[in-house]
């Protein structure tokens, strides 16, 4: 039983270091995130190359392309709208701001899915750094 506790004490004053080394260097905490970020992106990205099946690509992509092609924002997906057809097209299965995002990057990279997933992971890692900053400005450090 004693013993347990001095485990148990010991790891408390590690977890204690550890926090208190965040304290002293966010920066390169944050540096760390970021590179492990990439890495898990990079090996998510080789082990499972974009698709139009994987996840909701379907409906957001198409959207994209169709609005990169000029056909305008729309797209029949008869699990979301079960009446919709080539007269009646209804758009609103997705919002707009990715879709228009992406649109960019469809146009820019000649519909390249690669170049969309590449954009996807730089704003997942942009998300880091911004709760980073955000959390600093809210705590007034």
């Amino acid at each position: 039983m004693m013993l347990l506790k001095k485990s148990r004490s010991s790891l408390n004053g590690e977890f204690t270091r550890i926090l208190h080394e965040i304290d002293l260097y966010p920066f390169r905490v944050v540096g760390v995130l970021l590179v492990l970020g990439i890495l898990l992106s990079i090996i998510v990205m080789s082990t499972h190359p974009p698709s139009l099946s994987s996840g909701e690509t379907d409906s957001w992509w198409q959207i994209a392309l169709n609005l990169a092609h000029g056909h305008g924002y729309s797209l029949c997906l008869t699990n979301y709208f079960p009446f919709c057809g080539s007269a009646n097209e209804v758009t609103a299965t997705r919002e707009p701001v990715p879709v228009l995002l992406f649109t960019v990057v469809a146009w820019l990279g000649k519909d390249s899915l690669w170049l969309a997933e590449i954009v996807e992971a730089i704003i997942y890692l942009a998300i880091i750094v911004a709760i980073y900053f955000l959390t600093r400005e809210w705590a007034n450090t």
